[in-house]
């Protein structure tokens, strides 16, 4: 399987592309990259960015089952007819992201897929609002505990592990070796709000969802149960050659899961 795929900014030149604080670059300064990191780009007004992510595969696969050995038998086994697989691209695929630096501090990141293989329709993969000072309330309102605590919360990628820092995000292949995901795959969106805390290494991350990756108001029993979960890791670059990071985590679904 070939694919290309690339990342597209626009509005700001280059020089103001790294002045969203707080923010995993969508270039190749992203790659291993994981949490939003603590930086230290200075604030300097509000700023809207808009990108974009495509990407284009080529497919070349083949599939045999029992059906194409001995129909009879499969159709006596119940073997369904698998489709004949050929040579050619897949549908493109096509992201819009926006992100907004709203105050010292404080912005905004909303992903659009513009074209997946599984919609017909352009449609809001998510989006989330994410506080790394609290400035915009009071300046130098509690700075200290600040440096070692980030605030999510939105209806967006819940950080449980790290596979899902390496995935294909429909477009977004680019920070993904293998361009598609695994057959069990632990990615999930759901309304969630978490903090997260960073001292010498050490990351800690507690958060709550509602458990529902499709929302909706009509609801049965154990529909929206509270779902906690948490992640702690240690990230250290021991050496120039050997970076060190090791991470567990964990979730707790206790109604109905995100199937629902």
């Amino acid at each position: 399987m070939f694919a290309t795929g690339f990342n597209a900014m626009a509005q700001e030149e280059l020089s103001d592309y790294d002045k969203i604080q707080y923010w995993r670059i969508n270039d190749s300064r992203g790659m291993n990259v994981f949490e939003a990191p603590k930086n230290d780009v200075e604030y300097t007004g509000m700023k809207v960015r808009v990108g974009g992510d495509f990407a284009l595969q080529f497919q070349g696969l083949q599939q045999t089952n029992l059906w194409d050995r001995d129909s009879n038998l499969a159709k006596a086994a119940g073997v369904p007819e698998l489709a004949n697989l050929g040579y050619n691209f897949n549908l493109p695929t096509a992201n819009l992201n926006l992100d907004a630096q709203f105050a010292d501090g404080l912005r905004m990141h909303l992903r659009t897929y513009l074209a997946s293989r599984h919609h017909t329709e352009a449609w809001v993969k998510g989006g989330y609002i994410q506080i790394d000072k609290l400035d915009f309330i009071q300046e130098g309102l509690a700075s200290g505990l600040m440096e070692m605590l980030t605030i999510k919360v939105g209806l967006d990628e819940i950080n449980y592990g790290d596979a899902h820092f390496r995935r294909s995000d429909n477009a977004r292949a680019f920070f993904n070796p293998f361009v598609g995901n695994s057959l069990m795959d632990g990615f999930t969106t759901e309304a969630f709000g978490e903090i997260l805390f960073r001292m010498a290494g050490i990351i800690a991350l507690a958060g709550i969802s509602n458990g529902n990756l499709n929302q909706r108001t009509i609801v049965g029993d154990n529909d929206y149960m509270p779902s906690p979960y948490f992640k702690l890791d240690y990230d250290e670059q021991l050496t120039d050659d050997f970076r060190l990071r090791i991470t567990g985590s964990g979730y707790i679904s206790p109604g109905n899961d995100n199937g629902t």
